[in-house]
């Protein structure tokens, strides 16, 4: 009788789960900032250089091209 309780929840929740998996999964993608280090944050408008920069004095592997929004996700490079 127990088990098949379990599996009724279960099955309830299921939606709810599989969208805890896809957050879970998309978190651990995300990178990882030591709060105890120095930081600093580089923004502008887009087409100014800001990949450029980050790939000149960081070791990130930033894409760079000559038109506007080529990078479209959060880097995070370390010297």
């Amino acid at each position: 009788a127990a088990l098949g309780r379990m599996c009724t929840i279960m099955k309830k929740h299921a939606a709810s789960l599989a969208y805890l998996e896809q957050v879970r999964q998309h978190m651990s993608r995300l990178p990882s900032i030591d709060p105890n280090t120095r930081t600093i944050l580089v923004c502008g408008y887009p087409n100014v250089g800001k990949s450029s920069f980050m790939n000149k004095v960081t070791r990130a592997d930033v894409e760079v091209q000559p038109y506007a929004f080529t990078t479209k996700s959060i880097y995070v490079g370390h010297t």
